[in-house]
């Protein structure tokens, strides 16, 4: 089509330069994928992966969990990951990942049951179980947050994790106390010892928990690197964390 009018003219000129200068800057900001690598070590509260630290069973019959003293108050463990991140620019982005990680804990087990018995020549039972528990973790966590840029360098992630459980290794030591008595002196004591038996769990109970990640970042090769603290909180398990690692960019 001819273009006659002068101020057509103008027009199509102002649509030729906003086809070659808008446009190429729309596409500078079209959703970018970035992948990260990232490992690191975690500290926890040793007293963790506990979901009730008491359990009433029934009358006479309770189930409490505490620290376990000699195990010490901390513990230490590793954690290897792969992340995605995507979004404009990076003021705020959407951050996804996997990782697998290895956590240990302990606690002390009390169990103390009071019942009639059935035992010929006594009325009254009762049963003390005392067990010291260590158990070591391999789990598979996978997230899901949004990561903001506070300052330059400085970014924040907040994040849901599931933390799924893919063996449990659980070593026991301790005794059971069984005592019979009646109404009168008469009494008789049994005693059963567990040295070191070890069970492995593979089918323990997921765990829902919230996350927030600080990251420091720089460049290192001409890629995005950063150093990052973490805390992790259950929501189902007593379970505090402590993550200090290092995240690369290998892929964007």
């Amino acid at each position: 089509m001819l273009i006659r009018n002068k101020n057509c003219r103008w027009l199509h000129l102002c649509l030729l330069m906003l086809n070659g200068l808008i446009l190429p800057a729309q596409s500078d900001t079209s959703s970018r994928l970035r992948w990260n690598v990232n490992a690191g070590l975690i500290f926890n509260n040793t007293f963790s992966n506990i979901s009730e630290k008491q359990e009433v069973l029934s009358e006479g019959s309770v189930i409490n969990r505490t620290p376990y003293d000699s195990a010490g108050k901390y513990s230490a463990g590793f954690s290897l990951g792969l992340e995605a991140i995507t979004g404009k620019g990076e003021k705020l982005n959407a951050a996804f990942g996997i990782s697998f990680s290895r956590t240990s804990a302990a606690h002390h087990y009390s169990y103390v049951e009071e019942s009639p018995t059935t035992k010929t020549g006594f009325t009254r039972l009762k049963r003390s179980t005392e067990h010291d528990i260590t158990e070591k973790y391999s789990n598979i966590n996978i997230h899901a947050g949004l990561r903001n840029r506070i300052t330059d360098q400085i970014f924040l992630t907040s994040a849901f994790v599931l933390n799924k459980p893919l063996r449990v290794r659980r070593v026991t030591n301790g005794y059971t106390e069984t005592i019979y008595s009646s109404n009168g002196p008469l009494t008789e004591t049994s005693m059963s010892y567990l040295i070191n038996e070890e069970k492995i769990d593979k089918k323990s109970q997921a765990n829902l928990s919230l996350r927030f990640t600080a990251e420091y970042q720089f460049t290192l090769n001409e890629q995005p690197a950063r150093v990052y603290l973490f805390r992790n909180f259950g929501l189902i398990y007593t379970l505090p964390w402590w993550g200090l690692g290092f995240s690369y960019t290998f892929k964007s």
